[in-house]
């Protein structure tokens, strides 16, 4: 059983419950926006990391499997696309918190990633 991951998920099921109280009228809101920006932010992954397959695969001449048209162009589209709606929460009444909520989440994720990475490159080295 992954015990990390139900602790986990169980004490994010506690904290929305004890914020649900507190924040009645926001925290709704604030979920769906946070969510959002979730949604969006791994689309942008996605189609950024396409461009770089695409590139990967012109540089060392490997073919591919091509179901979609040739070029980054589409990818390009899309990236702009979904970056222009992203950035458009900006002036959606209720949704500016899309933005507000998202980009330090985001911040506090790489942070903790970061530190974990560390955390864990020097327990490696100190068991060699």
């Amino acid at each position: 059983m992954p015990v990390i991951a139900v602790l986990t998920s169980a004490g994010g099921m506690a904290a929305a419950l004890v914020l649900s109280e507190r924040f009645k009228d926001s925290l709704f809101i604030f979920m769906v926006g946070l969510s959002t920006f979730g949604a969006l932010f791994a689309w942008l992954m996605t189609l950024l990391t396409h461009l770089a397959f695409r590139r990967f695969h012109a540089r060392n001449a490997r073919p591919y499997l091509r179901l979609g048209p040739p070029g980054p162009w589409a990818s390009l589209v899309g990236f702009a696309g979904v970056l222009a709606v992203l950035i458009s929460t900006w002036w959606v009444p209720g949704f500016r918190i899309t933005l507000l909520a998202g980009i330090p989440w985001l911040g506090s994720l790489t942070l903790g990633y970061w530190i974990w990475a560390r955390v864990k490159r020097r327990s490696s080295e100190a068991s060699d």
